[in-house]
């Protein structure tokens, strides 16, 4: 339990730019500053969900909750990261597909 807080850092936000590794290590923060950047622009502009909206974001969000802690706490190398979070990282663009409201950022209201 004392580990959560790391493992989640280590299978979330891993690479740093500052981690040993090559040159690959920069497409794969790319992607993760990529998806929680547009994640976080969709839910500061979402729309109202309905009941079962809600209850598949909550469960693709659990799902990717306990992937991250899962990975976070089993896997020592970041390359091996990068490429095991793929699932977890799907199901939040999932989360912030459901909740995309065009009409809301169009209007820029």
């Amino acid at each position: 339990l004392l580990n959560i807080p790391e493992a989640i850092v280590n299978s979330t936000l891993r690479p740093f730019p500052g981690d040993p590794g090559s040159w690959l290590k920069v497409p794969a923060m790319l992607e993760l500053w990529i998806i929680f950047i547009t994640l976080a622009f969709t839910i500061y502009y979402r729309r109202k969900l309905k009941p079962n909206e809600q209850a598949i974001v909550l469960s693709l969000l659990i799902f990717s909750v306990c992937l991250f802690l899962l990975i976070g706490w089993t896997t020592p190398v970041i390359g091996a990261i990068a490429r095991y979070r793929f699932p977890a990282q799907l199901a939040l663009v999932l989360i912030g597909l459901i909740l995309y409201n065009p009409p809301k950022i169009l209007r820029n209201e």
